[in-house]
């Protein structure tokens, strides 16, 4: 059986204060690829 969700999302311009959540969810989405590159660096994410 399969389950549909809906989520709601609003669209609104991008803010200063949006900028960690940003760093943070592209160091997420980006580590697996550079893990496997041998390019991650804890240090500098």
């Amino acid at each position: 059986m399969h389950v549909r969700t809906t989520q709601a999302w609003d669209l609104r311009p991008a803010t200063p204060g949006d900028l960690g959540d940003m760093v943070e969810l592209r160091a997420v989405v980006m580590r697996p690829d550079q893990v496997r590159l041998g390019r991650f660096d804890e240090h500098r994410v």
